[in-house]
């Protein structure tokens, strides 16, 4: 653009918009990556990005952007180095966000052949190019973006939730009720949009197989800290005031280091 500028004379500002209004789009090179990262999710890394992209993410003129909360700007940091992204993790401090964008018209596509297209948030359907290996991944950075652990400190009861369209949130739901037994409910939000729902996963034994399952055995470059914090807090908090089983110990209850407070608990 900027040298259809000075060739023309006219100034970036109104090449940029011409460009735009003719579905025209000038790609920019000027950061590197790995450019076939999408082409296949067979890696517990590429299955939780999709997971990521697909609840907090988008694509549009041959741009992916992912967008999150400045409180876990980590997950950014792991984003950025998985797909050896040269790039900045930048940061808005009005709306207190963070974000990656990367331009690149094949990345698109390939994110699109999975499922995460243009204009994705009233038609996103749970994905069938992800292996059961590595579907508990996916399903680990999808919460990690529209995913929520709340916590009833006056019941000293866990739950679990989703957000998403209702073809996506019913095909895991019986996906989890197949696999790991856990049952949940699905419910309309109070969103004014007519294809959100909310999947729902009561009861503590219930929370703490789910957390199991998405946690067990992974390493810590593969999850949101923040939420794997949380899960481990009250897993112990559960264990202290005997709401669950000792027979319920799981592998990922011994990794937290031990000035993780039960009192430290807020929403994740």
């Amino acid at each position: 653009s900027s040298e259809i500028a000075k060739a023309t004379s006219i100034c970036k500002t109104t090449v940029l918009r011409i460009l735009k209004d003719n579905s025209c789009f000038i790609q920019p090179n000027k950061y590197s990556f790995q450019k076939d990262f999408f082409t296949s999710l067979d890696t517990p890394q590429k299955a939780w990005m999709y997971g990521l992209l697909l609840s907090d993410g988008c694509c549009y003129n041959n741009r992916m952007k992912l967008s999150l909360h400045t409180q876990v700007r980590d997950v950014l940091t792991k984003f950025k180095n998985h797909i050896s992204f040269s790039g900045p993790v930048n940061t808005n401090n009005k709306t207190n966000s963070t974000s990656i964008s990367i331009y690149n018209k094949n990345l698109v596509d390939d994110l699109a052949k999975h499922g995460c297209v243009p204009q994705k948030s009233l038609i996103v359907k749970f994905p069938t190019t992800v292996s059961d290996a590595n579907i508990r991944h996916f399903i680990r950075g999808y919460f990690d973006g529209d995913g929520c652990i709340t916590f009833n400190s006056r019941r000293n009861y866990i739950s679990i939730s989703f957000k998403g369209t209702f073809q996506f949130v019913s095909s895991l739901q019986k996906y989890l009720e197949k696999c790991i037994d856990v049952k949940g409910i699905i419910c309309k939000t109070t969103s004014t949009t007519h294809n959100t729902f909310d999947l729902i996963i009561n009861g503590n034994y219930q929370a703490i197989r789910f957390l199991h399952y998405i946690y067990d055995r992974t390493e810590e470059e593969i999850r949101m800290d923040r939420k794997y914090n949380k899960s481990i807090v009250l897993y112990r908090r559960m264990m202290k005031i005997r709401k669950i089983r000792q027979s319920d110990s799981r592998l990922w209850y011994s990794e937290l280091p031990e000035n993780k407070q039960a009192d430290q608990i807020d929403q994740a």
